[in-house]
């Protein structure tokens, strides 16, 4: 009798334990498509306060990257910096650096920045430079 109270309960348990298992559930997701990371261009413009007058372009560029364009008439050259504006932050525009070069060497810079709603990548939203002649012209002279 024992012998059959023992097999009549492992035969209960075996049939629970197997009636309880089954296959797990497949559930089908549609693919994670990760959207595009776009790299827009991001320049240490901040770094500006490093340049001093009568650095070279080189030098220049060494602390601020590689300019988005350089752009040149005569003796004077004129290379540009930026670094795209994010909606959401504090600089929602795209901001700008103007490095302007007389003979080589650094003679002033300007920042500006496009507050028009266009969007789009800093390095193809650029403005021009307008090479106009001066009603003044100042000599600047550096010591070697």
């Amino acid at each position: 009798m024992k012998k059959y109270i023992k097999t009549v309960v492992s035969a209960f348990v075996l049939v629970n334990l197997v009636g309880c298992s089954s296959e797990p559930k497949v559930i089908y997701r549609e693919p994670v498509v990760e959207k595009p990371k776009i790299e827009w261009t991001m320049q240490p413009i901040e770094d500006s306060v490093l340049l001093n007058p009568g650095m070279s372009e080189q030098e220049t560029a060494n602390i601020l990257g590689r300019p988005i364009v350089k752009e040149f008439e005569g003796q004077g050259s004129a290379l540009q910096w930026c670094k795209t504006g994010m909606g959401g932050t504090p600089f929602p525009y795209d901001r700008y650096l103007i490095g302007f070069f007389y003979n080589g060497k650094l003679v002033g810079t300007r920042n500006y920045a496009r507050t028009e709603h266009k969007y789009g990548d800093c390095s193809t939203l650029y403005r021009e430079i307008e090479w106009k002649p001066s009603d003044t012209v100042i000599e600047y002279r550096f010591k070697n």
